[in-house]
């Protein structure tokens, strides 16, 4: 796992609230790295992986830093209501949204998450996605 996927991870683990919105998976809340995910996950869990966009900052002569964007997407099981799935994700983004997160080896300037939003499902499950952008130097 990369330096901002892990800082990531981290920020979301380390909040009760947000772990006792999520099932509970290999004796933790369910935020997982990997995609696709494992069959035998249970559902409301939040996924992230690798970023989907690396922007460098160019200087002159050198790059400065980077523009990251990253999705993260909240599975929960379609239950008729989606209180709860956009309760996980309105979390999900008070948790990152114009918050420094500690990222190895860089300095964070901005943090902001876009969504959540509706992601393709089935009749079965609900998904909601969120897009973070990171810029870091």
């Amino acid at each position: 796992m990369n330096a901002l996927t892990q800082a990531i991870y981290s920020a979301l683990a380390a909040d009760s609230a947000l772990g006792t919105m999520l099932a509970t998976y290999s004796g933790s809340p369910a935020i997982l790295t990997a995609d696709p995910v494992p069959y035998d996950v249970p559902r409301p869990y939040v996924v992230t992986t690798q970023p989907l966009h690396d922007e460098p900052l160019d200087g002159k002569n050198t790059v400065l830093g980077h523009t990251i964007y990253q999705d993260l997407r909240v599975v929960a099981d379609a239950t008729g209501s989606s209180q709860s799935i956009e309760a996980i994700a309105e979390r999900v983004r008070a948790l990152l949204h114009r918050q420094s997160l500690g990222v190895a080896g860089y300095t964070m300037i901005v943090a902001d998450v876009s969504g959540p939003v509706a992601a393709p499902s089935d009749p079965r499950v609900m998904m909601l996605s969120l897009t973070a952008r990171f810029v870091l130097v």
